[in-house]
């Protein structure tokens, strides 16, 4: 893709909807996102994502903040583009692709696969996407407390100090900073 071609045809307007280029038109909201994705300076390749005119703009957000967020792998990219997502389901995905939270445990708080009735009492119900919001934190933070604690045990062998002197509640970048370490 061209972003030279894209800046030309999306410069257009048609009724409320901008051609692009090969037959593709996406609304104003979805254009909105893809003039964010040229800002933001995407690649070709990560322009491509945002080429999906059948899905709403809310959808083509989330992929836009993936990519810009440093989400490259493309299995995660492909399931933030697969049709009939809820917001809230991208934005679980997101947050766990981010915090590299294994696919399958992500997917599985994200309800993807789950029953339609239980999809739509999420729906119907902030509170509950507010919960499974708050489990992918608590995963988030058991998992990057185990980062932590491998980060500390391999400062430990690094300075030479007893655990004991490390706080346990210590952010680990100021602590490193404290002891002059780079690693």
């Amino acid at each position: 893709m061209d972003k030279n071609e894209l800046l030309e045809y999306g410069n257009k307007k048609e009724s409320s909807v901008y051609k692009l280029f090969n037959g593709l038109s996406f609304d104003e909201e979805q254009y909105g996102v893809i003039e964010r994705g040229l800002v933001g300076r995407f690649t070709s390749e990560q322009m491509d994502y945002l080429m999906h005119p059948e899905l709403p703009a809310y959808q083509l957000d989330e992929v836009r903040l993936a990519i810009k967020s440093g989400i490259s792998n493309t299995e995660q990219l492909d399931m933030l583009l697969t049709p009939g997502l809820r917001a809230w389901q991208l934005d679980i995905l997101r947050q766990g692709y981010e915090n590299e939270i294994d696919m399958d445990k992500t997917a599985e708080i994200a309800k993807i696969g789950a029953p339609e009735s239980d999809i739509s009492a999420i729906d119907r119900d902030s509170h509950k996407w507010g919960e499974l919001k708050q489990q992918m934190m608590v995963l988030v933070r058991k998992e990057h407390n185990h980062e932590v604690r491998s980060l500390r045990m391999m400062l430990n062998e690094k300075v030479g100090e007893s655990m004991a002197k490390i706080p346990s509640d210590c952010p680990v970048q100021s602590y490193k900073e404290s002891i002059g370490l780079t690693i």
